[in-house]
């Protein structure tokens, strides 16, 4: 039978589009790793808050966006390595992430600083010290404060503690109280 059969060819191109985007993560944590100056003994001494950084990333955009990107595909990481010396010492951040096509483009800040130095324990006489004025009955005489205990250990930072003059409990009295016996106070240890 005389059927022609007609093929027909498609021709199409395939457009492939790619927008790429930065963003930016806020407060991702810095893990500090102290254990080859903790193994010379020297410790950092560091307020943990100072540990956070903001990273901007860059990728496609349904890569990088709050859905498929949180802190979790990140880590920024600062070792601080041999250490002989106390002291500040300034760390470079080493970031890390976790998913193909994304790459860090900014740290910020891009280094933090800690302070290293030798522990050391020491004993310390012990001061009292009232906040205001004692106030007594009539008949009644205040005599001079004493501290619940003479001495107190105090470890620390050996620098820090080369600077330690004294240590004392601070209280206060309740004002407009006019006493007619010994009290015990709640205290506050300051250096």
């Amino acid at each position: 039978s005389g059927q022609r059969r007609c093929l027909s060819l498609a021709r199409s191109i395939k457009v492939n589009y790619t927008d790429t985007a930065t963003r930016t993560l806020t407060d991702v944590k810095v893990t500090l790793d102290t254990s080859i100056a903790e193994e010379n003994g020297y410790p950092a001494f560091y307020d943990d808050s100072d540990l956070y950084v903001d990273l901007e990333v860059s990728g496609r955009s349904f890569d990088i966006n709050a859905y498929a990107l949180s802190r979790d595909d990140v880590a920024v990481e600062a070792v601080v390595g041999y250490v002989d010396a106390a002291g500040n010492k300034t760390i470079n951040l080493t970031p890390r992430v976790s998913v193909s096509g994304v790459e860090i483009v900014k740290v910020s800040p891009a280094s933090v600083t800690v302070f290293l130095d030798q522990v050391r324990e020491d004993d310390f006489n012990v001061e009292a010290k009232l906040t205001n004025e004692i106030t007594t009955a009539d008949g009644y005489y205040a005599d001079k404060p004493n501290p619940s205990v003479t001495t107190v250990k105090v470890s620390g930072p050996d620098s820090a503690l080369k600077r330690l003059n004294k240590v004392y409990f601070e209280a206060t009295v309740d004002e407009g109280r006019a006493l007619t016996d010994s009290v015990e106070l709640e205290a506050e240890v300051k250096y």
